[in-house]
């Protein structure tokens, strides 16, 4: 699949480094401050998608 916005990782879901790093949250600050609601978006809602998907 070739697109830029999607990117396919090949990993074990239990491997916790490698979740850490393919499931990152935004983290800079300066940036926070100036838009909060697309790090909201980014870090609750995505959270929010990923737990329900995981648990169906």
């Amino acid at each position: 699949m070739e697109n830029k916005d999607f990117k396919f990782v090949k990993a074990d879901i239990t491997d916790r480094k490698v979740v850490s790093e393919i499931f990152g949250t935004e983290s800079h600050m300066d940036r926070s401050i100036e838009k909060p609601s697309v790090f909201w978006l980014t870090n609750v809602i995505g959270t929010q998608a990923f737990l329900t998907a995981y648990r169906k």
